[in-house]
């Protein structure tokens, strides 16, 4: 039986190696990359309707808040009272329900308000990366390390993405508060 696995394993090896021999293998070569930042933050701010989008989110949270701070002091108002147990559970199960359909209906409208928004800033910073013929284009809040290699090489596209969303929008001639993190050595 050993001899047998050991000439199953020889068979599965050579066939392997065959295949592999078979495989075209590809050299890498460097190429020229050229990249462009933007800073989503900046974006989202200087953009109304990702603004909005953030304004509804938070209120849609309080108003949540609300809704579940009522429930439980018309639940502890019930129990003061003395109420059956039944019914006290019958209004905690009632309660949750309501809050669920608000939660689902909230989140359904923020979802889709922030979705918006989310497609209209891909949309620009798509077309200013086709415009400047840039091949990559990432969020520099979001570099940890490599941040100055962007910021030498790289185009900061945030004030053309901001312009195309709001072509009416006049921005300050200040520096950017949000820059690339620098690496710590």
């Amino acid at each position: 039986m050993k001899n047998f696995f050991l000439i199953c394993s020889i068979l599965a090896l050579s066939t392997i190696q065959t295949a592999l021999a078979d495989v075209p293998t590809k050299t890498v070569q460097a190429s020229p990359v050229k990249l462009g930042f933007f800073y989503l933050g900046k974006v989202k701010a200087s953009y109304a309707e990702a603004a909005a989008g953030s304004l509804m989110e938070e209120r849609a949270k309080e108003m949540l808040r609300l809704a579940v701070e009522k429930g439980n002091i018309e639940l502890l108002e019930m129990q003061k009272q003395n109420k059956p147990k039944e019914e006290v559970e019958k209004k905690k199960v009632q309660l949750q329900n309501e809050i669920n359909i608000q939660q689902q209906t909230l989140g359904t409208l923020v979802g889709s308000t922030s979705a918006n928004s989310q497609n209209a800033i891909v949309e620009a910073i798509n077309a200013v990366a086709k415009e400047h013929g840039l091949d990559v284009v990432v969020d520099a809040t979001g570099i940890y390390r490599g941040a100055e290699k962007f910021s030498a090489q790289g185009i900061d596209i945030t004030p053309m993405v901001i312009k195309r969303l709001n072509p009416d929008f006049a921005q300050p001639q200040t520096q950017n508060a949000e820059s690339p993190a620098k690496p710590t050595n």
